[in-house]
């Protein structure tokens, strides 16, 4: 019954990153981990190509291709903003030295912030290549 609460409640107009419920996530994607083998296979083959789509649509408010999908989801299983929700989550844990994350995961109050310390998104930076600016040439 709290997940279906949850799940309501985060039908109203939050953004794709926040209605992502990060803590809620981190136990969903414990269990897609373990038991959605489909997700987890998908999500480790296509985890960077997943992420620069989630990055591009984590500020706006339409979820519909991350959560809540059922039977819609098309080219890729449904849901796949719980594999993402734990791989932030698993990012953060990594980083901490004291392994208390899991307190700070569980009382998130700013996601950004969150994703931000988890350094998450980082990898991926570097494995894109650089696009060079033209710097004009002064005689």
């Amino acid at each position: 019954m709290a997940h279906e609460f949850i799940i309501d409640a985060l039908k109203s107009g939050c953004t794709v990153l926040t209605s992502i419920p990060l803590p809620f996530s981190m136990s969903s994607a414990a269990i897609i981990w373990f038991v959605n083998r489909v997700q987890r296979d998908y999500g480790d083959a296509h985890e960077e190509a997943l992420w620069t789509e989630f990055s591009v649509a984590m500020h706006g408010t339409d979820s519909s291709l991350w959560l809540y999908e059922g039977g819609d989801a098309k080219d890729r299983p449904a849901d796949m903003g719980y594999y993402i929700g734990f791989k932030i989550c698993e990012a953060l844990y990594k980083r901490s030295a004291d392994k208390s994350a899991v307190r700070q995961i569980l009382a998130i109050s700013d996601a950004d912030a969150m994703l931000k310390e988890s350094s998450y998104g980082e990898k991926f930076a570097s494995a894109r290549p650089r696009t060079l600016t033209a710097v004009p040439v002064t005689e």
